[in-house]
């Protein structure tokens, strides 16, 4: 086994033993010396592995006291699934959802851009707190077009998928999506509900998620809890990248 096969090896068991309750939030973690002894590893891919850890927070390291679990966030990466099942993949237990607003309007310019429908068109909105553990994990703002879903709107989605949904009853499968990630602050009724106080920051992600056709499914807006979520990329180098700073055009 290569040395980056071996901590990638080690980093996946401790998630799985993370996730399965070995290690609990605030627990430390075996020392790199006994993880070492455990994998038959050098103290190098030990740490490598522990790195990682760090990097996709599920650990955080405190100087002269050890590596601890830290309390379970959801990971959102750059792969595109359901909220459910993220949570659920990421070891976080009774996952579910809360009706908490549901209309039918009409698209405004705003609404009829994002979805690509014609002004006037019949939008369902619907919003729902994301829970596991009895913990919100998020607020969802969801906007999807009626005309080209219609009745998705009598489907209560507490028990039901929405891309399961349009995948199965509409057949229309969600192939890419586009996100935009700021920081926005609670108001009254986010604080109430993600257990906030107003004036608190929260993360906001807008996302368009798109056919294979691109042809927008639902336009999403995302509210999650700061201490309850990372963002983590894998990025590639650009082969065209220029080096040069400040560099002068040639006139």
């Amino acid at each position: 086994m290569t040395n980056q096969a071996a901590y990638l090896d080690i980093k996946n068991k401790l998630i799985e033993q993370i996730n399965n309750g070995k290690y609990a939030e605030n627990e430390s973690l075996p020392s790199e010396r006994v993880l070492c002894m455990e994998f038959g590893v050098s103290r190098m891919t030990a740490r490598k592995a522990i790195d990682q850890l760090e990097k996709e927070g599920y650990v955080e390291r405190i100087a002269r006291k050890g590596t601890f679990v830290k309390s379970k966030k959801l990971i959102r990466s750059a792969e595109l699934s359901g909220f459910g099942d993220a949570l659920r993949d990421q070891g976080l237990k009774n996952v579910h959802s809360v009706e908490l607003r549901k209309k039918t309007t009409v698209a405004d310019e705003f609404l009829a851009s994002k979805l690509k429908i014609k002004l006037g068109d019949p939008v369902y909105i619907l919003t729902r707190l994301r829970l596991a553990d009895d913990r919100p994990y998020a607020m969802e703002i969801t906007h999807i077009p009626l005309n080209r879903f219609p009745g998705i709107n009598k489907i209560d989605f507490t028990v039901n998928s929405l891309f399961g949904t349009m995948r199965d009853d509409y057949k229309i499968k969600v192939t890419t999506a586009e996100r935009i990630i700021t920081v926005d602050f609670c108001d009254a009724f986010l604080a109430e509900h993600m257990k906030l106080k107003e004036g608190d920051p929260i993360f906001k992600l807008n996302s368009v998620a798109y056919d294979a056709q691109k042809i927008p499914m639902e336009y999403l807006i995302s509210y999650n809890p700061i201490d309850k979520t990372s963002f983590f990329y894998e990025l590639e180098l650009k082969d065209t990248i220029d080096y040069t700073f400040n560099r002068q055009e040639e006139e």
